[in-house]
Parts: C-alpha cells; sequence; structure tokens
C-alpha cells in the first residue's frame, strides 16, 4: 500500500482497499500436513503462529508460545471448535475447551468487571443458554441463564456476592423474559421460587401453589419414586401428603404450649381389664401386666396402637408397676387422633 510515513518495521503492509475480500495478506496451500501461513522466532518454532493444514490435514489457526520450550496454548479447529491450554491435535471435548495441564488446581474461567464501577446489585457477569433465534445474545431474553450480583459496593476488602438462575416457562415467546428460580446468597442461604430476600432460614422454598402436587418441599424414595410432600394450605397449615394424598396436618392455630410428649402416655386395657372400666376410671392409678399390645406385627400391618403397655386398675398400695394415672381415653378402633389440650 501506499503512506507518508516509513515503518521502522522490516515490512509494514498497509490495506488502502475496503470490502471483506479485500485482504491485507493472502496466503495458501495445499492439505498435505503443513501449514501455509507461518510467524515464528527466528531461526527457531518457540513462539508462532500458525494457519493451514497442521499435522492432521485439516486447515486449522494454531498458537504457541514459549518459555525454553514450544507449547501450543490454543487452537480454533475446522469446525469452529475452540481449545485452550494444550494441543489440540485431537478435538476439544466441547465448542470450547478450557485446559491446565501445567498445575493441580485445575482450568479456571473468570468473568470480571472493575471495581470502582460494581455498586450493590450490579452484574458481576452471566452466562446464557438459548437457541438461534432473533433474540439471541440479547440481554435478559435467554431462554436460561445464570448471574453473578454484587451485594455490597465493591472495594479491595468488600466483594459480597450472590448467585442467580433464570429459566423460561414452556410456551414462552422468544422475546418474552426468564423468571428467576434460584439464588445463593452471600451468607449462604439457598431460596427457591422467591424473588425478593428475607432472613428466615438457610433453606427457603416457595410453593408453585397452594395445592398438595406442588408442594413446597417434596422427598421421594430412590427405589419406587413414592413421594413425601410438605406443603402450605391456604388455611396457613402445614400440610403432610403421600403421593398427592393427605395424610396429616399442623393446625396453625393451635398453641404450642398444648403440643407436649411428655405429660400423657398411651396403653390399653389389660385382657382382664374391659376399656369401659378404665374410660370411667379418670384420677385413678393403673399399674402395667408386664405385657403389651401388637407387640409382633401381623399380616394385616401395623395397627395404631402397636407395642404400647397393657394396664390394669391398681388394687394395692406402694405397687413398683405403677403405668400412671388415667386421664382422657379414647377409642382404639379410631384410625384418626385429634390433639389438643
Amino acid at each position: 500500500g501506499t503512506t507518508s510515513s516509513i515503518s521502522s518495521e522490516k515490512l509494514t503492509l498497509i490495506n488502502t482497499s475496503t470490502g471483506e475480500n479485500r485482504g491485507l495478506l493472502y496466503a495458501a496451500g495445499t492439505d498435505n500436513g503443513d501449514p501455509y501461513f507461518s510467524i515464528s522466532h527466528v531461526n527457531s518454532s518457540l513462539t508462532r503462529l500458525m494457519a493451514g493444514a497442521i499435522s492432521t490435514g485439516d486447515n486449522e489457526f494454531a498458537f504457541s508460545v514459549s518459555d525454553g520450550t514450544e507449547s501450543e496454548v490454543m487452537r480454533i479447529k475446522k469446525d469452529g471448535l475452540v481449545g485452550i491450554g494444550r494441543e489440540f491435535s485431537s478435538p476439544p471435548s466441547g465448542n470450547l475447551e478450557i485446559s491446565d495441564n501445567t498445575t493441580s488446581t485445575g482450568a479456571k474461567l473468570v468473568l470480571v468487571r472493575n471495581d470502582s464501577t460494581t455498586g450493590l446489585g450490579d452484574e458481576l457477569g452471566r452466562i446464557g443458554f438459548d437457541s438461534t433465534d432473533g433474540y439471541v445474545g440479547t440481554l435478559g431474553k435467554y431462554s436460561a441463564y445464570i448471574m453473578g450480583v454484587a451485594t455490597e459496593t465493591y472495594g479491595t476488602s468488600d466483594k459480597g456476592a450472590r448467585l442467580e438462575f433464570y429459566t423460561k416457562a414452556n410456551n414462552t415467546a422468544y422475546n418474552g423474559s426468564p423468571s428467576k428460580r434460584m439464588a445463593i446468597h452471600q451468607d449462604g442461604r439457598v431460596q427457591v421460587g422467591i424473588d425478593y430476600q428475607t432472613d428466615e432460614g438457610m433453606l427457603q422454598v416457595k410453593q408453585g401453589a397452594d395445592a398438595a402436587n406442588q408442594g413446597g418441599l417434596s422427598i421421594i424414595q430412590s427405589s419406587n419414586d413414592h413421594t413425601w410432600t410438605l406443603w402450605h394450605s391456604t388455611a396457613e397449615n402445614l400440610n403432610f401428603s403421600f403421593n398427592g394424598s393427605s395424610k396429616g396436618y399442623l393446625d396453625d392455630a393451635t398453641d404450642v404450649n398444648n403440643i407436649t410428649f411428655t405429660g400423657q402416655h398411651r396403653c390399653t386395657p389389660s385382657d382382664s381389664t374391659s376399656y369401659t372400666s378404665l374410660s370411667s376410671s379418670v384420677g385413678k392409678i393403673v399399674i402395667s401386666d408386664g405385657s403389651y399390645s401388637n407387640l409382633t406385627v401381623s399380616s394385616s400391618g401395623i395397627s395404631i396402637n402397636e407395642a404400647i403397655p397393657k394396664v390394669k386398675l391398681a388394687t394395692a398400695r406402694n405397687q413398683k408397676s405403677v403405668f400412671g394415672v388415667v386421664s382422657d381415653s379414647e377409642d382404639e378402633n379410631e384410625t384418626t387422633r385429634t390433639y389438643k389440650h
């Protein structure tokens, strides 16, 4: 090209033409396993940039550096795969592979912004996932993304952050925005289904709806997928369901002082004592007869009164087998219990 000044370099190329087909430097070669373009350190190949049929016969772009011996640090393969950190004579494991063959700590990918411009709530970086529609790459319109957010104004001693996870629901338009599904906060708290910050509990789950099949927390058995679900109803009760069927609840109106498991103990009449006799003997002392009801599980399953002591009314003073004082009675054939003060 032409210029009014002369460079002090050995070769200066100036492109005065415009257009994407107006190349400044053009080199061509054959697929014979050798590069058709190479820039290297004089009398060695310790630092170089190569393009062409490198070792495999495929047209690729490779970058090498040296610290006494040559080491390839990056290669762009013929199909667009990019490998960083080692010699990629074989294809990278993904569209981008980052390797670390020099340390024992593993490869790292870091997204960084300037401290002086980072304030509370500012984005630190994000990784997005999408398909090739008109909004691919448009900020905030990915189908899913992970984002780091500053939780304080940044400085050398102020680096608090949280991670936020976003996804789009099914049937969301390409230009729709994803919703925040989960956040891991700077103090380790994990929030699922919550788009605001509260201070109650290290694990917080906001259920999808006030129904058992959209409950807040489920525990699934590993071999058969049977599921216990814990969920919060519109009546403010804490409900327990098994495979979608309600099994019980804690009433929000109950005074915690009324819930006690130390004041009363269940028992059942001995074979020689009638239920009617015991149920009409509130305030009287009963003793254990040394046997238990349903000590062994029968073929019909475990009953509600499994393995509880059998008792009878005391008939003498200072009996060592005293079980307690009768305070109430309930039908042993009932399958549900109401606990109250």
